[in-house]
């Protein structure tokens, strides 16, 4: 990610432009640290606050195991870690494609995990498409209306901001 110019602009300057393909900067495949691996990486951190809870909850009643909250947070921190786990490890490998300049706006305000709506350049045509709902309200805010790279996910289908 090092490589990629955030200075570039969408045009060459030329107003008589009218494809979008040719104004906007396409960038090559990309396969990195993106904003959805960071977000399960996040995920995996809460599975362990909830293993931490299950031994604290064990150690501190008084109680049989079984009969204290800790399976609850031991299942349920599990879970989580599982899962993050295995969706960390398919969006930091993953090869996104069709990588460009995006100014991402928010889709989805009343949600607690959001979508951010990006206007993208396809082979065909110029279309406005959904990240991924994975942005929190205060993240989501941060990253509208300011330039930002994302690529498509061909396999699920999705765009993901880099």
């Amino acid at each position: 990610m090092d490589d990629y110019n955030y200075n570039s602009i969408y045009g060459s300057g030329d107003p008589g432009l009218e494809d979008a393909s040719e104004q906007r900067k396409m960038y090559p495949d990309y396969c990195g640290p993106n904003t959805a691996s960071r977000y399960y990486g996040g995920y995996i951190i809460g599975g362990l606050i909830f293993l931490a809870m299950a031994v604290l909850f064990a150690l501190l009643e008084k109680k049989a195991f079984l009969d204290t909250r800790a399976p609850f947070f031991l299942i349920a921190g599990g879970v989580m870690i599982i899962y993050g786990v295995i969706q960390y490890l398919y969006y930091r490998k993953v090869v996104l494609t069709y990588v460009q300049d995006v100014i991402p706006q928010i889709a989805t305000p009343t949600r607690k995990t959001m979508n951010l709506q990006i206007r993208v350049t396809w082979a065909n045509g110029t279309t406005d498409e959904l990240t991924k709902r994975i942005y929190y309200r205060a993240r989501a805010r941060k990253l509208a209306g300011q330039k930002q790279i994302a690529g498509y996910d061909p396999n699920r289908k999705q765009w993901i901001l880099i």
